[in-house]
């Protein structure tokens, strides 16, 4: 089993330490432009913790972490369909969270082609998370924590947004980068990647 690798790297910047996404070596380049969209630590911080919070649902029952659950790889294990508001099921069951930065195109049906976009269908489904986003904008500018943490990742800004949510959540999803399997390890030529002969041959 690949073991998950969330690589918290700090840059050297003064006063303003930044996280680095892991860009493992035997992987191509991201699909999703970085660039655009840098990781930091107030931004990756904020994104986790909205991940975690269900105040992104209709009645705040349900948050992200609930059908992407971090011991299990971010996925819904032992259900044949993932839940969400009001004990609904969905159609189909949650996919994996991780390594994300390297897909073209995201769900089941690839019918989603920017990360930043990914939450919104969750937010937006019935049978997830049945919340608008500009409810959830609402919500979060009205709570005592949120505006002030968004403040400090977007500096400059007065108030929390729609696109500024995504992006955290984004920079959270982007941090989270599964490269840490012997597999992985054999070809990089790292130590730990000792393959045996049948494993080779195969």
């Amino acid at each position: 089993l690949s073991i998950l690798s969330v690589l918290l790297v700090f840059s050297c910047k003064k006063d303003e330490p930044s996280y680095e996404v892991f860009l493992p070596s035997n992987f191509p380049a991201p699909a999703y432009d970085l660039s655009q969209n840098p990781v930091t630590t107030a931004g990756f911080e904020l994104g986790r913790k909205l991940c975690y919070d269900p105040i992104m649902s209709r009645d705040s029952t349900i948050a992200c972490a609930d059908c992407h659950i971090s011991f299990s790889a971010f996925s819904h294990p032992q259900h044949a369909t993932s839940h969400g508001i009001d004990g609904l099921f969905g159609r189909r069951n949650a996919l994996p969270v991780q390594n994300l930065i390297w897909q073209p195109s995201y769900f089941w049906d690839g019918g989603v082609g920017q990360l930043d976009l990914i939450p919104l269908n969750a937010i937006t489904n019935p049978v997830e998370m049945d919340e608008s986003p500009p409810h959830v904008v609402a919500k979060l500018n009205r709570s005592k924590q949120y505006p002030a943490l968004f403040r400090e990742a977007f500096p400059g800004e007065d108030s929390v947004t729609g696109p500024h949510m995504l992006q955290t959540l984004a920079q959270f999803m982007s941090m989270l980068v599964s490269a840490n399997s012997r597999y992985d390890h054999y070809v990089r030529h790292e130590a730990g990647g000792d393959m045996s002969q049948q494993e080779l041959a195969g």
